[in-house]
């Protein structure tokens, strides 16, 4: 499946930043929160986010241009009724995500691909939100703060086994991220040294670079992974290379 329009649920700290790395990667996106306000305020934040790429030489005025130009913002959730992938970043409250997926399984086209972006709450959860023949494109997408500088994404497999190709070749590696594929619902294999990434400045979330260092904690035995490191992008030269543990 080709992914090309990408829904956004949540235009805050992840939402813009999830926002950003696909639009500079030619997708279009839609940001969506139920005020307006709060979605252009999201999209304001990757102008500002990609201002500063431009004014440290990491990106041209055109790319600048060109990226947040392929960003939209809404307040309708009927905007998803041509998404190809929806990423969720809301807050990470139960009810809350049950209730959103609920809304965008009624509206979203059956091939979309739906993708809770959380770290502490089983994908089950949510996936029981959504009509049992969703469920089969239901993958848990991990992304870590902030989005365009930190290039690590996890993919959890989803409560039913995928319609979708096993390696993770769309939603992360698309996006220019470094993908882990998770066999286990929650729990993460790697941590970001998010502290001591903002001590040097890796905070501004104005563009890609190469990946930062992590701190790891031991994956179990029975954890597959598959890694993608960041391709080539606006904000990112960086060639792709795999390898599987």
């Amino acid at each position: 499946m080709t992914i090309e329009r990408v829904f956004v649920a949540g235009a805050g700290l992840m939402g813009h930043g999830i926002g950003q790395v696909h639009a500079a990667i030619g997708k279009q996106v839609t940001l969506y929160e139920p005020e307006l306000a709060r979605a252009v305020a999201g999209r304001d934040r990757i102008a500002g986010n990609l201002e500063r790429a431009v004014a440290k030489g990491k990106l041209t005025a055109e790319e600048r241009e060109a990226t947040l130009g392929r960003v939209a913002t809404t307040d309708s959730l009927d905007a998803v009724r041509d998404a190809d992938l929806v990423v969720e970043a809301v807050f990470e409250d139960v009810a809350v995500k049950q209730g959103l997926w609920h809304q965008l399984d009624e509206r979203a086209p059956a091939a979309t691909l739906f993708a809770p972006n959380t770290s502490s709450i089983s994908i089950d959860l949510p996936a029981s939100a959504v009509s049992p023949e969703r469920r089969g494109r239901f993958v848990g997408m991990h992304f870590f703060s902030p989005v365009p500088v930190m290039p690590l994404v996890e993919l959890i497999r989803g409560p039913t086994r995928p319609t979708r190709p096993r390696r993770p070749s769309d939603p992360g590696r698309g996006a220019g991220q470094e993908a882990h594929r998770v066999r286990r619902p929650t729990g993460l294999h790697r941590q970001p040294d998010s502290h001591a990434a903002a001590r040097r400045g890796d905070a501004d979330a104005g563009g890609g670079g190469p990946a930062r260092p992590m701190t790891s904690t031991p994956a179990p035995r029975w954890a597959s992974t598959t890694r993608w490191v960041r391709s080539s992008s606006p904000t990112s030269s960086a060639s792709t290379s795999a390898s599987t543990s």
